[in-house]
């Protein structure tokens, strides 16, 4: 009997355990959603600021980064990552105005490294408020790090959402959330890695079979076109 009772409770317990395990990754990801949802459906904000700020991807985030600086939103343009050749082609391309100056950023080559390489040009520029320059699919999880990055800081983090206008053959915005949603978690892990260790995340030629493995069977493999 006592050994019924033993086996009992501990199919009672570990089935509690896996229903609460359940819940709390359901109210995670309901959490995530809402999040992504707040930030798609915000609008964005034109208001001054000491700095534009964009994430490198598509030649729309350029453009659209380049049209705020020149409409006077803020005196200091940073385009991570980018190298003074291409720097020279943009303000060319876009006629930049004088009186807006570039601070370099050289060193990023993922969302954590812009988010983090950038965060310290604020805090060294002492930037109050900054314009965060992305793609709409890329803004959640873009915003989030900067904000961790910047975390015991009074800088104000706004946000300039370039719309993701899809081209004939390119794939759905649908399958861009998906790889953002499930990325939000692994910058999530990163950053907690980093607070711990201290080390920047490998980039990814240097990543683990592992990784590159979960990675290839989880994210969708797709790009835009422009």
């Amino acid at each position: 009997m006592n050994s019924q009772k033993k086996k009992g409770f501990g199919i009672r317990f570990f089935s509690r355990a896996f229903y609460g395990v359940c819940l709390a990754v359901f109210l995670l990801f309901l959490v995530e959603g809402l999040f992504f949802a707040w930030i798609l459906n915000a609008k964005n904000d034109t208001a001054r600021s000491d700095a534009v700020l964009v994430f490198m991807g598509t030649e729309k985030r350029i453009e659209t980064a380049y049209q705020l600086a020149n409409q006077g939103i803020a005196p200091y343009l940073i385009l991570s990552p980018s190298c003074k050749r291409l720097r020279n082609l943009w303000d060319k391309r876009y006629s930049l105005k004088t009186g807006i100056t570039h601070i370099p950023e050289i060193h990023g080559s993922t969302t954590f490294e812009n988010a983090f390489y950038t965060s310290r040009i604020i805090e060294t520029n002492q930037f109050k408020t900054v314009t965060l320059v992305t793609s709409d699919y890329h803004m959640p999880r873009s915003l989030m790090l900067l904000r961790l990055f910047l975390a015991g800081t009074d800088v104000r983090v706004k946000i300039h959402k370039v719309t993701s206008f899809h081209q004939t053959g390119d794939p759905p915005l649908a399958h861009f959330l998906y790889n953002e949603f499930l990325e939000f978690w692994g910058s999530l892990f990163e950053f907690t890695s980093w607070k711990i260790t201290g080390k920047l995340p490998e980039k990814p030629e240097g990543q683990s079979q592992i990784s590159r493995f979960l990675k290839s069977l989880l994210l969708l493999n797709i790009k835009l076109s422009w």
